[in-house]
């Protein structure tokens, strides 16, 4: 049996809180996307054999899982990766990989549970944000109401900690993001990331309560009636204050001067929803249709050449990961 496995990709507006242990820490809200989606194909083989882009990684998200699983068939497998975004530039990568080794593996070995949580627990995924843990079992928007944490640290908790219940909401399937990255930068990750997180001041609850407040009042009323601009200021006020947050780790509430411009000249044409995907570069861009994303694109296009500036227009995903069987591998 060949298997294919392909995920949407995340977007995330950012953090509720850190650094206190008075209320759950991290959480946040986040999209899931369509493109650009990571897809494998997994079959059985004598070993374990990965190939294509970020093989290693997936190699050691099989491994991971067999131990997790304490099933050793989880290493007799080839798994190639046919196409993946890039990593560490805000698009969820790492996870939508991990979840998709996890989830194929699972269907081949015929284990019976597939739930997000438990295949995200298997490949050691969802240790700060649940958002792509959910997101790629249910596609849509994701409110990740956070979790405790023992003192005020910054460090992420172990993965079985991961928030089982999360607000949801269905997108809208006329909308479209343009997704915008300035070539050859990329967003904190790995002990970068942590070193900075352990440097960042504690949330004040102020902040907080006011980045909840926007996603209830705001936020999740426009997404369910579908109103583009409604949601899309509360998109863009909610993701400066949450970015204002990092600011002594980068500059102000985006990663740097070109960022705030691009977000700035996209403003500018009359676009409310924008925003930087998590750590970035990846700039985000609500359009109420293809359109109006389309013009968005060709009105940047006038200052940023596509060497300078990778756009991609793309949907909402409607329902996450999805799994084709007797795949033809090549």
């Amino acid at each position: 049996m060949h298997i294919r496995v392909t995920t949407p990709s995340r977007l995330h507006f950012g953090m509720f809180s850190f650094g206190r242990s008075d209320v759950p820490a991290y959480g946040g809200v986040g999209v899931m996307v369509r493109h650009p989606g990571v897809v494998l194909d997994i079959a059985p083989a004598d070993g374990l054999n990965c190939c294509g882009p970020l093989a290693q990684r997936v190699a050691c998200f099989a491994r991971a899982a067999a131990e997790y699983w304490g099933d050793a068939r989880a290493e007799s497998c080839e798994i190639r990766v046919v196409e993946a975004p890039p990593q560490h530039v805000g698009l969820g990568t790492g996870t939508q990989l991990a979840m998709a080794v996890a989830l194929g593996l699972s269907v081949l070995l015929r284990r019976g549970d597939r739930d997000a949580v438990e295949l995200a627990r298997a490949v050691g995924r969802g240790r700060r944000s649940a958002v792509g843990t959910h997101g790629f079992a249910r596609g849509g928007l994701i409110v990740d109401p956070g979790r405790f944490v023992d003192g005020a640290s910054a460090s992420p908790g172990p993965s079985h900690d991961i928030p089982t219940v999360v607000e949801h909401v269905v997108l809208p399937r006329h909308w479209r993001f343009v997704l915008l990255r300035l070539c050859h930068t990329a967003g904190r990750h790995g002990a970068s990331e942590e070193s900075a997180f352990e440097r960042l001041p504690a949330v004040p609850p102020r902040v907080t309560e006011r980045l909840h407040e926007i996603v209830r009042e705001q936020m999740l009323p426009a997404a369910r009636a579908g109103e583009t601009d409604r949601f899309g200021e509360a998109v863009f006020e909610y993701g400066v204050l949450a970015g204002e947050c990092f600011a002594t780790q980068q500059s102000g509430a985006f990663a740097d001067s070109r960022v705030a411009e691009l977000v700035r000249r996209i403003r500018g044409m009359g676009i409310r929803g924008v925003g930087q995907s998590s750590w970035g570069p990846t700039v985000f861009a609500l359009a109420g249709a293809t359109d109006e994303a389309e013009r968005i694109v060709t009105k940047l296009r006038e200052t940023y050449a596509r060497d300078e500036l990778d756009a991609i227009v793309t949907s909402p995903s409607q329902w996450g990961a999805h799994v084709n069987f007797d795949v033809e591998s090549g």
